[in-house]
């Protein structure tokens, strides 16, 4: 690489002459930072030696911390198999290896960790930069480009067929299953906000989670998601492809096939999703049924899990506990002090409160009575997931947010005091899109009809109208509607708004 030396706006930029070595001074950041940006631009512009003709590189960016993948032609990328599970995992790029050298002096996570988030504010940070998305980024979003057209051309025979899936948690004994019969056609965000989550009993629009191809590593998961926890994206695919246009039948095509799928990027609660028999189109109806099921799913954010996070340490919780045979209940005085504490601190949970944790826990008819609720009601607003709020001493929050036309924000405080913290949410009010909507009253995807009196839920024919009219609709729909107008308000007065001011920013 040729050296920049040049001067521009009385700016002295030869400290930069050597874009190879990485610099361990805070004062060329800041100084970078102050710069003027048009005087940035033309930097950048003269110093456009990219170390890679297939991703855009940042001058500053010495990639001493980049994986040699990430710098290769995507369209010539052969996916690899994790040495780990020996299953295809985060698009097939496989970052480290048990033998690798270069990673011997420090564990390889962290190391990863260290040196790219050190290089991440030259992508993220600088608004003027040119370079809006990390290397690794790059290269993910054109592997996306290259899986989208692959599934341009899968044949779309499956989406009108029922498939009868097995869900359980991996490496977890006794096991923790689920299974059910659903519709080809359902969407991947659908199928986890209104099916996984209330089946295995997670909180719905709490955590981020993702759904791995295990034909090729292929990642797919919300696009707009604000979690907590989508900080962990980097460690999990980088980037997502949109799971609201991937249908379950376009992946899955055959008995046997798998589908990973990973809730809570932090805590990492891994489930595998199989295929067990894939029905005839004239067998299929398109409803959703929970067949059975065995054990409660893990306490939210890891409660009383040993000390740690994810399937191996809920294990080791449930190694104290007696089998399920000798089991008495959470009550069980037998049981030793140890497991008395972690099941009284797995009840602080979001999902268990405000009752005792009873791991071996499943009733089939309150999981179909969840099931039913989670399909009459509307899809979780990917913007405004839950979270805790603690607010400052003497306020009550921000009481004036106002998310936007058929928005609410929700509030549940922790105890009777208005003054302490609080779970909040943003509430989706409006009617689902025709392509995230299920029947209410069934759970199919297809030939939907609004509701002709509320025009807020959708049905798959009459029969089923009757029977979620009789379910409890007949007192809901009226409420629905005055919902709707409102709404219908909302939107014309930020219409006109948008028309005579300019659109807001919430």
């Amino acid at each position: 690489m040729s050296p920049l030396s040049f001067k521009m706006s009385g700016v002295d930029y030869s400290k930069w002459d050597h874009f190879g070595e990485s610099s361990s001074s805070e004062d060329d950041e800041c100084d970078l930072c102050s710069m003027d940006p048009e005087a940035l631009r033309r930097l950048y512009n003269s110093a456009a030696r990219s170390k890679s003709k297939y991703v855009s590189i940042h001058p500053l960016d010495d990639v001493s911390t980049l994986h040699p993948v990430f710098l290769t032609d995507p369209d010539d990328f052969i996916p690899r198999q994790c040495p780990f599970s020996d299953k295809f995992e985060n698009w097939g790029i496989v970052i480290e290896e048990e033998d690798d050298d270069d990673f011997d002096d420090i564990h390889p996570v962290l190391k990863f960790m260290e040196g790219r988030i050190k290089s991440r504010h030259l992508y993220e940070v600088l608004s003027c930069s040119p370079y809006t998305k990390t290397p690794e980024r790059q290269f993910v979003s054109k592997l996306i480009l290259n899986k989208e057209k692959k599934l341009a051309n899968v044949t779309k025979e499956f989406l009108k067929r029922d498939y009868i899936l097995k869900i359980s948690m991996d490496e977890i004994k006794p096991e923790i299953w689920r299974r059910l019969k659903v519709s080809g056609g359902v969407n991947l965000h659908v199928l986890q906000d209104k099916i996984i989550s209330p089946i295995m009993g997670w909180t719905r629009n709490y955590h981020a989670y993702c759904y791995t191809d295990r034909s090729d590593g292929a990642v797919y998961g919300p696009k707009e998601c604000d979690a907590i926890d989508m900080g962990w994206i980097d460690h999990h695919g980088y980037e997502f492809m949109d799971d609201k246009k991937i249908q379950l039948g376009l992946i899955l095509q055959k008995v046997g096939d798998e589908l990973g799928y990973l809730y809570d990027m932090g805590d990492r609660w891994k489930h595998t999703i199989k295929v067990e028999k894939i029905l005839s189109e004239h067998e299929s109806t398109g409803s959703c049924v929970l067949i059975g099921g065995a054990m409660r799913c893990p306490p939210e954010d890891s409660h009383g899990c040993c000390g740690g996070k994810g399937n191996h340490f809920y294990e080791m919780f449930l190694d104290q506990l007696p089998p399920r045979k000798k089991w008495k209940g959470p009550w069980d005085r037998s049981l030793s002090r140890k497991a008395r504490e972690s099941l009284v601190e797995a009840s602080a949970a979001m999902n268990c409160r405000p009752y005792m944790f009873d791991p071996y826990e499943f009733t089939l008819k309150k999981a179909q009575h969840e099931l039913r609720h989670a399909l009459s009601s509307t899809a979780s607003s990917r913007v405004g997931s839950k979270k805790m709020v603690f607010p400052a001493a003497g306020t009550r929050g921000p009481r004036n947010e106002k998310p936007g036309p058929g928005l609410h924000i929700k509030r549940d405080y922790a105890g009777t005091c208005k003054h302490g913290p609080y779970l909040q949410e943003t509430v989706n009010l409006m009617r689902d899109s025709k392509t995230n909507s299920l029947c209410s009253n069934c759970g199919k995807p297809n030939n939907l009809q609004c509701c002709s009196a509320c025009r807020m839920v959708r049905y798959c024919g009459r029969e089923c109208q009757r029977a979620h009219w009789i379910a409890g609709h007949k007192q809901e729909c009226p409420r629905l509607a005055k919902q709707r107008k409102q709404i219908k308000a909302e939107v014309k007065a930020e219409q006109k708004h948008t028309k005579t001011h300019g659109s807001r920013s919430y």
